[in-house]
This record gives structure tokens, sequence and C-alpha cells, in this order.
């Protein structure tokens, strides 16, 4: 899955560069390093999230590379239903006496 998300943005005519800064920009947002204030922890910085579509690349190349931009409510929508999940798992983990 990472290959392919990583492959499909190469294809689109991204370049490798532009990948490295759009992973150093992750690592610079504080929502996807766990440090948001609405934030359960939780860090999304895995390199399938950032190439799962252009959209997202250029956004975090953009962070990297200084350039403001407002929230995309999509993307905002679209890491708040991937906690969701990530909580009723850990929910159904906890019930189940499966957690560490």
């Amino acid at each position: 899955k990472r290959r392919r998300a990583i492959e499909g943005r190469l294809r689109e005519g991204y370049t490798p560069g532009d990948l490295a800064d759009a992973i150093r920009g992750c690592r610079a947002t504080p929502w996807n390093q766990g440090q948001g204030p609405k934030s359960d922890g939780a860090v999304y910085n895995d390199i399938e999230l950032i190439c799962r579509n252009g959209g997202n690349v250029e956004r975090f190349r953009d962070k990297h590379n200084g350039v403001a931009l407002p929230p995309d409510p999509e993307f905002v929508a679209q890491l708040a239903e991937e906690q969701r999940k990530e909580r009723e798992f850990d929910e159904w983990e906890r019930s189940r006496g499966e957690s560490p």
C-alpha cells in the first residue's frame, strides 16, 4: 500500500524531492505528531497518508516550504474519522482484555 502510494505520486509528476519535503512538512505539523489541542496523542505520519493523494503531498510539502495554507476541511474530517476508528478498535481490544 505504501509503495503504491509513493509510485502513484511519482507517476503524477511529483519528484522525490517533493515527497521528501512533504515528509518534513508532516513532521512539522503538530496535529500529525499528536500534539494538537484536541489530539488524543495519536501520531499520523505514515508515508501512505502523506502520499495518499496529490493534495496531501502538496499540503505537507508547502508546510515544509513555509507556505501558509488554511486547513483543508476534507483532510481534517479524514483524520478525525481515522482517530475515531482507532479509538473504537482500542476500546474493543480493552473490552476483550487484549490491551497491552
